[in-house]
């Protein structure tokens, strides 16, 4: 039951989260927009995460690595909803 109801506020929040960014991106800059920051944003920083993930996996602890993973994506969606938004 436990693991049931993450799973659903994991996917309730990347369904609102995913929906959101195609609604700002469409209204901002138009719809050919999406592509471009596929190509040219979302895949250069996936692979530089994996890089930086793989580098920091063989130095640092599991439960170290958890967190300075987690934390600089709760720091930006503070910071985005109390400043960029």
């Amino acid at each position: 039951l436990l693991m049931g109801t993450m799973k659903f506020f994991i996917i309730m929040a990347l369904v609102l989260t995913r929906d959101t960014k195609d609604t700002l991106v469409v209204t901002q800059c138009g719809a050919e927009a999406i592509a471009f920051l596929k190509i040219y944003g979302v895949l250069p920083a996936a692979t530089a995460f994996i890089a930086l993930y793989s580098k920091m996996s063989s130095k640092l602890d599991k439960k170290t690595l958890f967190y300075s993973t987690c934390i600089p994506f709760f720091v930006f969606f503070a910071v985005f909803d109390a400043v960029i938004y």
